[in-house]
């Protein structure tokens, strides 16, 4: 009697936990509601008073820059503009991306031409195709007017600060004192003064969580610096002995590959991490065999489902995470949704879906993707219903039989998908 009283109190402990977390969700979400509108519109003032000023700022740098750089266009400088636009092109496709919710942060190495260009083209021509590509990849984006003029402004000051900066420094340096060297120290200081401008940014479009943002763009300052140093590296190298451009491609993919496989395993250690947290709350909600839901003191009704959807929502930066559990004993099927409510005409509580649904999970018991661009017609349809334009779907099966379906829809990031 003693051993049943303590196994019901460790079930209604957990039961009574989780449902606090997701009530609590829940009571903080309707009352921010009614204050959504005002704090959205506060914000989006703010970042369109940060963005102007960004830009004023970077205007008058680069004014700054072109009247102190005595440059004298001439037709050669086309073709070294157009070369350093393909070279940061190209940087840019070598990327490693990082979700922060609906946005993404670009870890690239595109430091690499951008110091080329800095020590062996004429400054107006590297400010001019370093901000024209990062203007192009905001657009192709769709970035709104604000986030353009923060990155076009923020491209502008990263070269304008450190020539000016260089400049300024070479007149305190001893006789001798290479060129480089100032140029590096500048871009430093013009590195940190964009990476905060970036962090605000994400600040002001609530974007992340503030931690995670400033680590992130931690990272990014350190990865930007070590790939300014190869730049300058391959300029000595190219400038300085035979097929020294040879030396410096091996030595910018070297650098590429090191960064793959070290977020890679970044990745792989955060995704153990995860796995280890759902299995943790999967086993907890399995503790209660008979499913049945959990009735809190103010009459919610939670699903002890609930929170283990809702961590694998937020550690996959998915909008909706639907799960299709078979209820026992006997109750049917039963549908739980985290995120986003799911659309009228999508299905649910609907034993169907686990056995005859075009969703119902890959044939061989692994993970099914879709994507409403190029998907067949039939699971078009259902991606329609549903309101999502991607999902990963897994079949979730017992030693004889399915016991549910989890869907996984549409990954918040807007540059990639799943």
């Amino acid at each position: 009697m003693t051993a049943g009283r303590r196994v019901s109190w460790r079930r209604l402990d957990w039961r009574r936990v989780n449902s606090r977390r997701v009530n609590s969700r829940r009571r903080s979400a309707q009352g921010q509601a009614g204050t959504s509108g005002t704090v959205a519109a506060n914000r989006g003032g703010r970042l369109v008073a940060f963005a102007s000023g960004v830009f004023l700022v970077a205007t008058g740098a680069a004014a700054a820059t072109v009247a102190t750089s005595d440059w004298q266009p001439r037709p050669l400088d086309v073709v070294a503009g157009l070369a350093l636009v393909s070279a940061l092109v190209l940087a840019r496709k070598v990327a490693i991306l990082v979700g922060i919710r609906k946005n993404a942060l670009q870890i690239n190495v595109v430091e690499i031409p951008l110091m080329v260009g800095l020590l062996t083209v004429e400054v107006p021509v590297v400010l001019f195709a370093y901000v024209a590509v990062m203007l192009s990849a905001g657009l192709s984006r769709r970035n709104r007017p604000a986030q353009l003029a923060i990155n076009a402004g923020s491209a502008s000051l990263q070269v304008t600060l450190t020539y000016l900066l260089a400049v300024a420094l070479m007149t305190q340096l001893p006789g001798g004192a290479p060129f480089w060297s100032a140029i590096l120290v500048g871009f430093a200081v013009a590195q940190a003064t964009t990476a905060l401008l970036g962090l605000n940014a994400i600040w002001l479009m609530g974007a992340g969580n503030p931690t995670v943002a400033a680590r992130l763009m931690a990272h990014m300052y350190v990865v930007g610096l070590l790939s300014a140093v190869v730049g300058i590296i391959g300029v000595q190298l190219v400038t300085g002995i035979d097929w020294g451009w040879l030396l410096l491609g091996l030595l910018s993919l070297s650098l590429v590959a090191v960064y793959q496989a070290y977020y890679g395993l970044l990745r792989e250690q955060r995704d153990l991490g995860l796995l280890n947290q759902v299995s943790l709350v999967v086993a907890g909600a399995g503790r209660d065999a008979d499913g049945r839901d959990e009735t809190t003191g103010d009459g919610q009704v939670t699903d002890v489902w609930l929170p283990a959807a809702e961590l694998i929502r937020e550690q996959l930066n998915a909008t909706r995470v639907v799960l299709h559990r078979e209820a026992f004993p006997s109750q049917g099927v039963r549908t739980v949704v985290a995120g986003e409510p799911l659309p009228p005409s999508a299905p649910k509580d609907d034993l169907s879906i686990l056995y005859g649904d075009v969703l119902s999970g890959a044939p061989d018991g692994g993970v099914q993707h879709a994507n409403i661009v190029d998907a067949e017609l039939d699971v078009q349809h259902q991606l329609e219903l549903r309101g999502a334009r991607e999902t990963l779907v897994v079949p979730l099966r017992g030693a004889h039989q399915i016991l549910g379906v989890l869907e996984v829809h549409d990954l918040q990031s807007r540059l990639r998908g799943f």
